[in-house]
C-alpha cells in the first residue's frame, strides 16, 4: 500500500490518483457502451444475431453427445401408446440429458419391446437389431446403452454371448437388472411347479376321493427308506444317456416315491403339520432333517449333483442356442423342488384321505329315529364331500390366481415360458434351520445362467464395454419370509444385480427408498447424477498424478476404478516407474491392476495388461508415455452373498469396500538411451492399441510359409504337407506339426515394422526382451523371451474363433424369422396365396457380422397354401488341438526350450491356407526370478470356406499354456 503525501491544499497525491482513475474508468466504460451499441445496431442491420450463453453451452454439450444413447425399457404387451409413457420420460431423466446435447430421435432413442422376449437369445437378437438400426441411422461406430430390469439382463447376456458385438457399446448402464437371477422369479417358478403338481395329483385321485368306498390311502412308509439309502437315482443321470418322460413327471415321481414318505417321518418326529398347508420347523427344516437323518441321500442327490440331468451344457453350445428342459437346471435343484412338491402333496393327501363309509360309521352315536339319522349321517356326508371338494376348489383357484399373476407380467406369456426359467438364480441358499451349525447350504440351481456368467468372468479382464451397475435396496422384508434372501428391492438382490466385474466397471447402490419401483429408482437424484457423469465421461478424469519421488496413499474401491499417472515434463525422453505396495486385501477380495491407453478419442483398456493379485506384494509398472495410466480396484474373489453362522445373508456390493495402498513414482531420463524410439505409442502401427488387430501384439507376428496341399492333408506350420488327414464327406483332418527353424520373428512373411519386441507384459510389467540387454532376441533362428518379473504372458494373442451363430430369414411375404445355430439349415414356410416371393436368408457369425447371403425366388400360382423348403449351409468352427512340450521345472539364468504342436479337424469345404504362431514354433524362455510362471503359446489359422460357391475367409486364434516352477540354483524350497 502506498503512503499518502500531503500537498499544500491539504489533499494528497493518493486522493488525486483515485479521482483520476475513476474519471478514466468512466470514460472507458462510456466508450465500451457506445461500441457495443454500434455493434448491436450494425448486426441488426445485417440481420445477424449473437448466440446467448445458454446456446453456446448447448452447442458445446451437443459436441459431447457424439455417441448415441439407446434407452431400453422392459417389454410392454401391445407396446406403448405414446413414448411419453416410458419410464425414462416419466422419471425426468430424458429432460436431464438435454443439456448434454441429447435429443430424442437424433442421438437419443427409446426402445420398448411390444412383446415378451421369449428367451435370452431371441431377446438379445431383437436388441441387437435395434442397435444396428441406430448405428446405421446415426452413422456412429459406437453407442451407449441403458436398460432396466429384465431388458438390462437380456442386453448384457447378449454381449456375453457375442450376439451383440463387444466394443460397439461403450457404456452399458444396467439398472436393477437380474444378472444372476431373481429370488422372486425363483419363488414364482417353484410355486408354479408345486401348483402344477397339485393339479395333477388332484385329477389323478378325484375318482378315488369321491367314490363312496374309495380312498387315496396313506403315503409310503418312511421307515421303508433306510438310513443308508442313497436316493436311488439312475446311474445314467447327469449324462447324455439319461432319459425321462418329462420334467413334470420326473419331479412328481421323486416327490411321491422318495420325499413324501420322508416328510411323513419328519412330521412325526419334528413338527405338527397344519391342514392343507405344508410347514417346516424353524429350528430344523425338512432339507435340514434329510441332511441330518439321511446323509447319503443328501450327499448323493444334492451335494454331488451340480450338473443338469442330461449332462453339461457346453459353453460353445450356450452361444448358439437355448437349452431344453433337463439341460438348464441342476439335478440338485430338481431334488429340492421335489421336496417342496412332496410337502404340499403330503398335506393334500392327509386332508382328503378316508372313504365315505369310513366317515359315516366312524363314531359310536346311535340315531333316535330316521329324522335324527338323516340329519346325523347327512351332515357327515356333507362334511366328507366338502373336504373332498375343497381339495378340487383349492387346486383350481390356485391355478387361476397363478395364471393371472403370470399374465400380468409383461415379459411373460405363461408359467411355461423359457424366459421365467432363465431368471431363476444361478445359486440359491437352502434353509436348513436355525439349530444347524451353518444355517444355509449353497446350492447350484441355474446351471445355464451360471455358465454364461462364468464365461463372462473369464472374459471380464479384456472386455471393451464398461458395465455401470445401478441398483437399490430397501428394508429386507423378504428375508423374514425367505431367510436365504440377501439385501434386495423386493425383486432382485443387490449381489444378483452386479454382473462379473471388469477393471473399468462401476457400481452404485442406492438405499433408503420406500418404494422399490423402477420409476422411483430413475427419479433418484444420485442415480440421475451417476448416469450423467458416465455419459459426460466425468469418471475418466478421476486420477492421481505423481511427481518424481512422490509417495501417496491411494484409496482402492470395490465400486469404481482408481487411476495413477505421472507428472510428465519431458514426454519424449522420460518414463515413470509406478511402484504399488499392496497390503493384504480384505477377506474374499483381490486387487485388479491394469493399464489404459488414450488414442485421442478416450481411455480404453489395453488388452493383455490386466492381472489379479490376491496377496500382499509390491508391484512395479512402467509407464512409457503420457498416453498410458495405471488402473487399480478391488475385485471379488469369494461368494458375492456370504452368510454368517447366525443366518444373516449379506451382499458384498451393498456397501463400498475400500482399502488403502501406498504408491510412489520414480522418473527416469532416457535421453541417452535408444529405447524410447522402440517403445509403443498408442495410435502407431506398433502400439498396443485397443481395437486393432490382435496379431500385432504378440512378441513375434511370424507369418509362416503356405504349405502345399497333399492328398486330403493340410499345410503345416513349416510349409510341409501332412499326409495324416484323408479327405472325405464328413470333413478333413490335418496336422499342423512342423519341423525346422520356422517361426522366427524375421521369417518370410513377417512385417518387422508392426512387431514389438517381447510381449506387452514384457514392456510394462518389467519382464522384457530389451534391445539393450545381453539376452539375444533369437538363438539359431529360434526366438527368445527373457522374463524379469512374474510375467504371465509369453504371447498376448487372444483366443478368438469365428463361427456361424444365427440366421435371419425374410420370406418375402411379410413374415420373417431369426433362427439360432443350425449351420446346416433346413427351414419350411407356407405361402398363403399366389405371387412371386423373394426369400432372403442371411448367416451371421458370433460377433454379429454377416457371413453369407442366399436368395431364393418362389413363384406360387395357386390360391391353395403351399409349403416350400429352403436349405442353406454356413461355416462351422474346426476342432483344433494345441500342445506345448517343455520342462515343468527349471532354474533361473538358463534357457528353457519349448516346442508347440497343433493339429486340426476341418469341416466340409474348409481349407487352412496359412498358419502363424507366437512366439514361434520353437522358442526359448529365460527367467531371472524364481516362482510359479505360465508359458503361453498361440497359433492363428487362416481358413478358407467355399460354401456353395461363396468364398469366406476367417482368422481364428488358439492359445495353450503350461505351468513351470522356476528355482534359483543353490536355494531350495
Amino acid at each position: 500500500m502506498r503512503a499518502s503525501q500531503k500537498q499544500g491544499d491539504g489533499t494528497s497525491k493518493w486522493t488525486t490518483c483515485v479521482k483520476w482513475d475513476v474519471k478514466v474508468r468512466r470514460r472507458s466504460e462510456k466508450r465500451r457502451s457506445r461500441l457495443l451499441c454500434l455493434a448491436l445496431a450494425f448486426s441488426i442491420f445485417l440481420g445477424l444475431s449473437f448466440p446467448s450463453s445458454a446456446e453456446a453451452v448447448s452447442r458445446a454439450s451437443r459436441d459431447k453427445a457424439a455417441i448415441p444413447l439407446v434407452l431400453i425399457s422392459e417389454p410392454v404387451k401391445g407396446g406403448l401408446n405414446d413414448e411419453k409413457d416410458s419410464l425414462w420420460v416419466k422419471s425426468g431423466l430424458v429432460s436431464k440429458l438435454k443439456p448434454l446435447g441429447y435429443e430424442v430421435g437424433r442421438n437419443l432413442f427409446i426402445y420398448t419391446p411390444d412383446a415378451p422376449f421369449g428367451d435370452l437369445t431371441s431377446g438379445a437378437q431383437a436388441i441387437n437389431s435395434q442397435l444396428g438400426k441406430v448405428l446405421s441411422s446415426t452413422g456412429s461406430s459406437k453407442v451407449n446403452v441403458a436398460g432396466y430390469g429384465v431388458s438390462g439382463s437380456v442386453f448384457r447376456i447378449g454381449l456375453e454371448m457375442g450376439i451383440i458385438q463387444d466394443g460397439i457399446v461403450e457404456n452399458a448402464i444396467l439398472l436393477t437388472a437380474p444378472q444372476r437371477g431373481s429370488f422372486m422369479a425363483g419363488n414364482l417358478f417353484g410355486t408354479c411347479e408345486v401348483i402344477k403338481q397339485e393339479i395333477i395329483f388332484e385329477r389323478d385321485t378325484r375318482g378315488a376321493r369321491f367314490s363312496p368306498f374309495g380312498s387315496i390311502g396313506e403315503p409310503l412308509d418312511g421307515n421303508l427308506i433306510p438310513a443308508n439309502s442313497a436316493g436311488d437315482l439312475p446311474s445314467s443321470i447327469g449324462s447324455g444317456k439319461f432319459s425321462w418322460e418329462s420334467e413334470t413327471y420326473w419331479v412328481g415321481k421323486r416327490a411321491s416315491e422318495l420325499y413324501e414318505p420322508l416328510y411323513a417321518e419328519y412330521v412325526k418326529t419334528r413338527y405338527l403339520s397344519l391342514p392343507y398347508i405344508p410347514t417346516d420347523s424353524p429350528k430344523q427344516t425338512f432339507p435340514g432333517w434329510i441332511k441330518a437323518n439321511r446323509p447319503l441321500i443328501w450327499e448323493n442327490c444334492v451335494v454331488t449333483k451340480e450338473v443338469p440331468p442330461f449332462g453339461v451344457y457346453g459353453q460353445a453350445k450356450t452361444a448358439l442356442s437355448s437349452p431344453q428342459r433337463g439341460e438348464d437346471f441342476t439335478i440338485a435343484y430338481y431334488e429340492v423342488l421335489a421336496m417342496d412338491v412332496a410337502k404340499n402333496q403330503y398335506v393334500v393327501r392327509q386332508a382328503s384321505k378316508g372313504s365315505l363309509a369310513k366317515s359315516l360309521f366312524s363314531g359310536t352315536y346311535v340315531p333316535i329315529d330316521w329324522k335324527d339319522a338323516l340329519l346325523y349321517y347327512g351332515g357327515k356326508a356333507l362334511v366328507h364331500y366338502g373336504k373332498k371338494a375343497l381339495i378340487t376348489a383349492k387346486a383350481e383357484v390356485q391355478k387361476l390366481v397363478m395364471d393371472n399373476i403370470v399374465k400380468s407380467i409383461d415379459y411373460l406369456d405363461s408359467a411355461e415360458d423359457a424366459f421365467l426359467r432363465r431368471l431363476v438364480k444361478e445359486n440359491v441358499l437352502v434353509n436348513l434351520g436355525t439349530s444347524v451349525g451353518e444355517r444355509f447350504f449353497r446350492l447350484k440351481a441355474n446351471y445355464y445362467l451360471e455358465s454364461i456368467n462364468n464365461e463372462s468372468q473369464s472374459k471380464a479382464r479384456e472386455r471393451k464395454t464398461r458395465y455401470v451397475t445401478i441398483t437399490s435396496k430397501i428394508s429386507n422384508l423378504a428375508g423374514t419370509i425367505w431367510p436365504g434372501t440377501g439385501p434386495n428391492n423386493l425383486f432382485c438382490e443387490v449381489d444378483c444385480a452386479v454382473p462379473p466385474q471388469g477393471p473399468r466397471d462401476i457400481v452404485r447402490v442406492v438405499s433408503g427408498m420406500f418404494s422399490p419401483s423402477y420409476l422411483d429408482l430413475m427419479k433418484n437424484k444420485k442415480v440421475q447424477q451417476t448416469v450423467i457423469s458416465v455419459l459426460s465421461q466425468d469418471f475418466e478424469k478421476q486420477e492421481i498424478s505423481l511427481k518424481d519421488g512422490q509417495k501417496k496413499d491411494v484409496k482402492v474401491s470395490s465400486w469404481e476404478p482408481g487411476y495413477i499417472t505421472g507428472v510428465w515434463k519431458k514426454p519424449q525422453h522420460q518414463c515413470f516407474q509406478i511402484s504399488i505396495d499392496l497390503p493384504l486385501p480384505p477377506e474374499g477380495w483381490g486387487y485388479s491392476i491394469w493399464l489404459e491407453g488414450n488414442d485421442g478419442t478416450g481411455w480404453m483398456l489395453i488388452p493383455g495388461s490386466s492381472q489379479v493379485i490376491n496377496a500382499g506384494k509390491n508391484v512395479e509398472v512402467i509407464l512409457k508415455n503420457p498416453s498410458h495410466r495405471v488402473g487399480i480396484r478391488l475385485v471379488r474373489l469369494g461368494p458375492v452373498n456370504p452368510f454368517t453362522p447366525g443366518g444373516r445373508v449379506d451382499s458384498v456390493f451393498e456397501k463400498e469396500v475400500t482399502h488403502k495402498v501406498k504408491v510412489s513414482a520414480s522418473s527416469m531420463d532416457t535421453t541417452s538411451s535408444d529405447q524410447d524410439s522402440n517403445w509403443p505409442q498408442l495410435g502407431s502401427p506398433s502400439a498396443a492399441n485397443p481395437g486393432t488387430d490382435p496379431y500385432q501384439w504378440g512378441g513375434s507376428s511370424w507369418e509362416g510359409s503356405q504349405g502345399q496341399k497333399g492328398a486330403g492333408g493340410q499345410p503345416s506350420i513349416g510349409g510341409q504337407t501332412s499326409q495324416e488327414g484323408q479327405s472325405g464327406t464328413g470333413g478333413q483332418a490335418g496336422s499342423g506339426v512342423s519341423s525346422g527353424n520356422q517361426g522366427t520373428p524375421n521369417a518370410s512373411g513377417s512385417d518387422p515394422e508392426r512387431e514389438p519386441k517381447g510381449s506387452y507384459d514384457d514392456e510394462y510389467f518389467g519382464s522384457a526382451v530389451s534391445e539393450t540387454s545381453e539376452t539375444p532376441t533369437e538363438i539359431d533362428g529360434i526366438p527368445c523371451v527373457r522374463v524379469v518379473y512374474r510375467n504371465k504372458h509369453t504371447t498376448l494373442w487372444e483366443a478368438k474363433e469365428t463361427y456361424h451363430s444365427y440366421w435371419e430369414v425374410d420370406f418375402g411375404d411379410g413374415e420373417s424369422a431369426v433362427i439360432s445355430g443350425q449351420p446346416d439349415l433346413l427351414v419350411s414356410h407356407v405361402f398363403q396365396g399366389p405371387g412371386s416371393y423373394n426369400v432372403d436368408i442371411v448367416s451371421y457369425d458370433n460377433y454379429g457380422k454377416m457371413l453369407l447371403r442366399k436368395s431364393f425366388k418362389v413363384d406360387v400360382s395357386s390360391y391353395t397354401a403351399q409349403t416350400h423348403q429352403f436349405r442353406c449351409r454356413s461355416i462351422v468352427a474346426p476342432k483344433v488341438h494345441l500342445e506345448i512340450s517343455g520342462p515343468k521345472k527349471w532354474v533361473t539364468g538358463k534357457y528353457a526350450l519349448f516346442t508347440g504342436e497343433v493339429s486340426w479337424h476341418l469341416p466340409q469345404d474348409a481349407e487352412v491356407v496359412n498358419v502363424t504362431c507366437d512366439p514361434g514354433e520353437k522358442f526359448y524362455v529365460i527367467w531371472e526370478r524364481s516362482g510359479e510362471f505360465t508359458v503361453y503359446w498361440a497359433v492363428a489359422l487362416t481358413i478358407d470356406y467355399d460354401i456353395d460357391g461363396q468364398f469366406i475367409q476367417v482368422k481364428n486364434t488358439y492359445v495353450e499354456s503350461v505351468s513351470v516352477d522356476i528355482f534359483t540354483p543353490g536355494i531350495t524350497k
